[in-house]
């Protein structure tokens, strides 16, 4: 599994008190300010002003409820389309999900703040200058399992695992050798 539960179950009980508490709040405050209006009741400026600025903050936070909770549906969504691999393209997968590449990277960054991804691909990132989103945890764990194999075959040569300077991602290079980054080509050593 690609992603947590726990930081998604979280944030599926924040959305829905924020969506409840700021119904309750349009509700209430509503139906107060609704009736002073009908009943004529000798109300000041600074009253009418006060009830619209808290109805206000309740629509706020309905919306912010509703809004973390298509995220997690996004994030589902995301996941379940996203073939297993390390380093992906953001043009491949606005063609994937159907979506811009700006609102692809907008949505990620959230999720990638509010931790959904789960400890095996902890470290996402997006790199702005490749415009590529890079999970280097899951390249450490392929080459781990890579490494073992080959090590069985060829005991003489042995590997370490070295992060390319220049674009982030995850290489396995023989010691004492330099070698090109497998995502943008340049040297390591």
């Amino acid at each position: 599994m690609y992603y947590s539960q726990e930081p998604l179950k979280t944030n599926a009980i924040i959305g829905r008190i924020q969506l409840i508490l700021g119904g309750l709040i349009i509700l209430f405050f509503g139906s107060i300010l609704v009736s002073f209006i009908v009943n004529g009741e000798d109300a000041t400026i600074d009253a009418y002003i006060l009830l619209s600025i808290i109805i206000y903050l309740g629509i706020r936070l309905s919306k912010a409820g509703y809004k973390r909770a298509e995220l997690i549906k996004v994030f589902k969504n995301y996941m379940n389309k996203l073939p297993e691999k390390s380093i992906y393209s953001m043009d491949d997968l606005a063609n994937e999900l159907g979506d811009s590449p700006e609102v692809i990277k907008e949505n990620l960054q959230m999720m990638m703040e509010k931790r959904f991804f789960s400890e095996n691909l902890k470290g996402a990132y997006i790199n702005k200058e490749k415009n590529t989103l890079i999970f280097p945890n899951f390249i450490e764990e392929e080459y781990e399992d890579d490494e073992e194999s080959e090590s069985d075959d060829n005991p003489d040569e042995e590997f370490r695992v070295l992060n390319c300077p220049n674009c982030g991602g995850i290489n396995r290079v023989k010691i004492g050798r330099t070698q090109e980054c497998e995502f943008c080509g340049s040297s390591i050593n």
